[in-house]
């Protein structure tokens, strides 16, 4: 298992460069952790989306879902996450 880093805030309303906010590498696989209690919506995008209908969503925790990781593709060209409310990620090369 690899090292996680620390975990990334997400202000409300806001879409969050994943690889630039935790200084990995753009294209690297890595898992995502919802570590708050919103939902997250995550986009793969080499620019920052316009839409927040876009993406995969990551459960928030304790809502009854699983806490499994989101884990994204080899060589995505970018990487964005957004909280309607605000919370937080954990992220970790896969």
């Amino acid at each position: 298992m690899a090292d996680s880093l620390p975990d990334i805030d997400l202000p409300a309303n806001t879409w969050v460069d994943l690889y630039d906010a935790s200084g990995i590498a753009v294209g690297t696989k890595v898992n995502i952790h919802n570590k708050g209690a919103s939902r997250i919506t995550i986009a793969v995008s080499a620019v920052e989306p316009i839409s927040t209908e876009l993406g995969a969503y990551l459960a928030p925790v304790g809502s009854g879902a699983p806490s499994i990781p989101l884990q994204n593709d080899d060589g995505d060209s970018g990487l964005w996450a957004y909280s309607q409310s605000g919370g937080s990620v954990n992220i970790e090369v896969a």
